[in-house]
Parts: C-alpha cells; sequence; structure tokens
C-alpha cells in the first residue's frame, strides 16, 4: 500500500484542514458583505450621499467611535 493511503482513502493533509477552516472564514464573511451591499442598495437605490440613511449610518458610527473612547479611558484609569 503506498505512504499516505489507508483503506483507499487518501489521509487528509494540512492544506485540506487549512482550506476547510479558510472556507469556514470566508463564507460566512461573504454572506454579510452580501447583505449588506443589498441592504445599502435597498436604503439608499441612488446611491445619493446626502440622504438620510447616510448621515443615520454615520451618527451611529460617530456615536460608537465615542463610547469606545470613554470606555478605553475609563478602564485606563480604574484598571490600571
Amino acid at each position: 500500500m503506498p505512504l499516505g493511503v489507508t483503506d483507499s482513502t487518501m489521509v487528509e493533509s494540512i492544506l485540506d484542514r487549512l482550506g476547510e477552516e479558510v472556507t469556514g472564514i470566508v463564507s460566512p464573511v461573504s454572506l454579510c458583505m452580501a447583505l449588506t451591499v443589498a441592504l445599502v442598495r435597498l436604503l439608499n437605490p441612488t446611491g445619493d450621499n446626502a440622504g438620510t440613511s447616510v448621515y443615520i449610518a454615520s451618527a451611529y458610527y460617530k456615536e460608537q467611535v465615542q463610547v469606545g473612547q470613554a470606555l478605553h479611558r475609563y478602564l485606563a484609569v480604574n484598571c490600571a
């Protein structure tokens, strides 16, 4: 029997396992990206940057950044 073959099935190689792991990560991310693009197209079909949806998204992002910075400062002071 050739090396690496057992009962007419090949032993999984490291590349096979790595490929499965990469596919397991890329597939959900690709699906999420496709859903995001579909939602953006649905909410802003003309692609206009002056719309309300862009303003709301920008405001939400700025709020999240401010909350993250405040949390970082709190942890730096209280956990140091």
